[in-house]
């Protein structure tokens, strides 16, 4: 136990004192509610998009705008480990929209492009028909992947196609933007300093990490704590802590 010379008094009391030994069971079913849950917070995906997504559209975005969707008419295979969430967001009063599939298999699919757009697809099928709109709000598909293994997949729908004759602009193509959190280094993670950044930097993080950078992910915490509020850092912190009756151990 630190002597309290070095606890902060100006942090909550959750992230002052030690807390029991972290469990990371990455493959949980608890852990996949909670990473979807996590992205359906406008917040965090703002500063995914400001922080992790280097394309000039997102300093056009009206993220007052962002609003979350509801897909559960999405198909989701139960052999498949992942969650889709939908963001509506105005870009010059122009609705468009912000795909983000979480990916939480530990192995890398190579056919990633296909289920994406496979996914995407039936998604506009039904805004077709409850729009009947003759033209469709633009997507910015983004996968997420949390897996250890280095992410190789092709990130196109054409690069999956044996070489042909065929003429290419017949063939369908379809692209993904990916952010593998395993090849962003923490100490770019601590620079960052805002919520979607401290979501990685947990993610990206062994037991042995936590506790040998512990202050480091603290002063990250404080910095989203500033930013956000305590909401989101809880939210956070459930990913370290076991959770008995909605309370968080300490």
């Amino acid at each position: 136990m630190p002597s309290p010379s070095v606890l902060r008094t100006d942090l909550p009391l959750f992230l002052q004192r030690p807390r029991r030994p972290i469990y990371f069971d990455v493959m949980s079913r608890y852990h996949d509610k909670w990473y979807t849950r996590i992205f359906s917070d406008p917040h965090v995906v703002e500063d995914l998009l400001r922080s992790f997504v280097h394309e000039k559209f997102v300093d056009d975005l009206d993220f007052s705008s962002l609003k979350k969707l509801n897909t559960k008419f999405v198909p989701v295979s139960e052999r498949s480990r992942h969650a889709d969430v939908i963001y509506e967001v105005k870009s010059h009063g122009q609705t468009a929209y912000i795909y983000l599939f979480l990916e939480f298999q530990s192995t890398v699919d190579r056919f990633m492009a296909l289920r994406m757009a496979r996914y995407l697809f039936e998604f506009y099928q039904e805004q077709q028909l409850l729009s009947k709109s003759e033209l469709l709000n633009p997507p910015f598909p983004i996968l997420i992947y949390n897996g250890n293994k280095k992410w190789d997949a092709p990130e196109s729908f054409g690069e999956l196609f044996h070489a042909s004759s065929l003429p290419k602009k017949y063939l369908p193509e379809f692209r993904y933007f990916k952010i593998a959190i395993n090849e962003i280094p923490k100490r770019e993670l601590v620079k960052i300093r805002n919520a979607a950044a401290a979501v990685f930097y947990v993610e990206n993080s062994t037991v042995a990490d936590i506790a040998r950078n512990r202050k480091e992910l603290v002063s990250l915490l404080a910095a989203v704590l500033k930013k956000d509020g305590l909401r989101i850092v809880r939210a956070i912190v459930e990913r370290l802590c076991p959770r008995d009756g909605g309370k968080i151990y300490t």
